[in-house]
């Protein structure tokens, strides 16, 4: 089973979280200051490359710590529905 880390990398990678200051879009961390969530990289997400409960971990987990970033939340809410 894949861990939390590894579908967080996995959206950071697919350049879904972008630095909200810079004029052209750059890649950063969820927990950044200034990050903001790209919707139209996010649609464009394969979320069958993880199982529904690796995915339902994650979600718990960006709901559930108060040290997440907004991005991860927007990113959890947006998850969720698509998996329903």
């Amino acid at each position: 089973m894949k861990s939390v880390l590894d579908i967080e990398d996995f959206i950071q990678f697919s350049g879904i979280i972008e630095n909200g200051f810079r004029d052209i879009p750059t890649t950063c961390h969820g927990d950044s200051y200034g990050a903001v969530v790209n919707y139209g990289k996010l649609q464009l997400l394969p979320i069958d490359s993880f199982s529904v409960d690796e995915w339902n971990e994650a979600l718990d987990y960006w709901k559930n710590n108060e040290n997440c970033g907004t991005p991860w939340k927007l990113i959890g809410m947006y998850i969720k529905e698509k998996l329903k």
